[in-house]
């Protein structure tokens, strides 16, 4: 505004009042239209168009994201007939599969603080190594001596293998967010949902592998698409400077902010009844309103376990619509909370005057991961024990109740 002709203009036509009031007027104007602008292009960014280098990187995260569940699932049709021929009990197959995400849970916070040392980069590409090797050496049990050794190597390897899992996911998750800040919510959502692709689809494909080639097959196949993803990561994903200054942000500072405590709660609980039902459906959702899908998820959540006993409260048989209804509402549900739960815990940071997300990233998502992982096995362990006792549908009650609980 030509303030300088303004004065000109008014003091030509306009008496001193009028001038001054027409001024006033319009500097409120400009300032209302400086201010829409300033929060369309920053308090609401949306970038719709990826480089060529994102786009190949998101490929890269969701690829790794996919192996990592593969990894951790397809393994369950076919060790147990192979844990048979080694003499072993159902006891020790149960803890070697189990181990997998306790080791997650217990490393994930320490590898987010880690990260800080050696970057999301270095974190992530370590992981996949670790991984892949220890996906391969994993085949190798085949000619191990029967017995308590099989057990003891199937544990250490399976140990090796959670720790290369952790570190790249969490490494992921804070590449996710520092690289693509704009659509980190948009960008989780792929990542869970080539997760749920993983969980789906790796039962059947371990299946299938151990039927055309034995117990080896399918764990070498995994570590040479492993080392693969690996490959392409150290050509295409760019080195990542961390600004975070150290001393400022630490787990126990998070832990203090009530939300993030309350989010992580949620992502245990989401975690447990996810591993407890073992859905089949993950729908990527894109993230507007996280504290609004949270809800919606809860209150979805509850529904599908209230039907998918049914519930004892309610006078209806079990029928395969109910129950595949049921478990297309509870898919829905934990992708909307899952996406939710990590865009709040960084919202609250933010709140609490961590004006740079990528400051929080590193940590929360080791919160993030360890939270899940508590979740995957608390889920089963605690739901097989209720259902030992009250039953499937009582215990999918109870679930359902808790959600309720959870919208409140």
């Amino acid at each position: 505004m030509n303030q300088t002709n303004n004065y000109s203009a008014c003091n030509e036509n306009e008496d001193a009042t009028t001038c001054h009031f027409m001024e006033h007027t319009l500097e409120i104007e400009a300032n209302k239209l400086e201010e829409s602008n300033f929060n369309d292009e920053h308090e609401f960014p949306i970038k719709r168009c990826y480089t060529g280098q994102q786009k190949s990187m998101i490929a890269i995260l969701a690829g790794a994201n996919l192996s990592s569940t593969i990894a951790y699932s397809f393994i369950a049709p076919f060790y147990p007939l192979e844990a048979r021929k080694h003499y072993v009990g159902k006891l020790a197959v149960g803890v070697t599969l189990g181990i997998y995400e306790l080791v997650i849970f217990l490393l994930s916070p320490l590898l987010g603080s880690f990260m800080y040392f050696v970057g999301p980069k270095l974190q992530f590409n370590m992981g996949l190594f670790v991984l892949a090797v220890s996906t391969i050496l994993f085949g190798l049990l085949k000619w191990s001596p029967p017995n308590g050794t099989f057990v003891t190597l199937s544990i250490a390897v399976r140990v090796v293998e959670a720790l290369g899992n952790a570190a790249f996911l969490t490494a992921s998750l804070a590449l996710a967010v520092q690289t693509l800040p704009d659509n980190f919510a948009s960008i989780i959502g792929v990542l869970e949902t080539f997760s749920g692709i993983g969980y789906t689809v790796g039962p059947p494909l371990g299946g299938f592998l151990y039927d055309l080639g034995g117990f080896d097959l399918p764990l070498w196949s995994l570590g040479v698409v492993l080392i693969f993803t690996l490959i392409l990561s150290l050509l295409i994903i760019p080195e990542q400077h961390d600004n975070a200054r150290r001393g400022q942000l630490h787990m126990t500072s998070l832990l203090r902010v009530p939300l993030v405590l309350v989010e992580i709660i949620s992502i245990t609980f989401t975690a447990a009844s996810m591993s407890f039902i073992d859905p089949t459906l993950e729908e990527h959702l894109k993230e507007k309103c996280p504290m609004t899908f949270m809800v919606a998820g809860n209150i979805l959540a509850s529904a599908g376990f209230f039907f998918i006993g049914p519930s004892p409260l309610m006078k209806a048989t079990k029928s395969i619509l109910l129950m595949s209804v049921s478990l297309f509402l509870i898919g829905i549900s934990m992708a909307l909370m899952l996406i939710s739960h990590f865009n709040l815990c960084l919202q609250a940071i933010k709140n609490q005057g961590y004006a740079d997300v990528g400051d929080a990233s590193g940590i929360i998502s080791g919160i993030f991961n360890a939270a899940l992982s508590l979740g995957a096995f608390v889920g089963p362990t605690a739901g097989s024990l209720c259902v030992e006792y009250v039953g499937f549908s009582w215990t999918t009650t109870y679930l359902c109740g808790l959600h309720l609980i959870s919208v409140y």
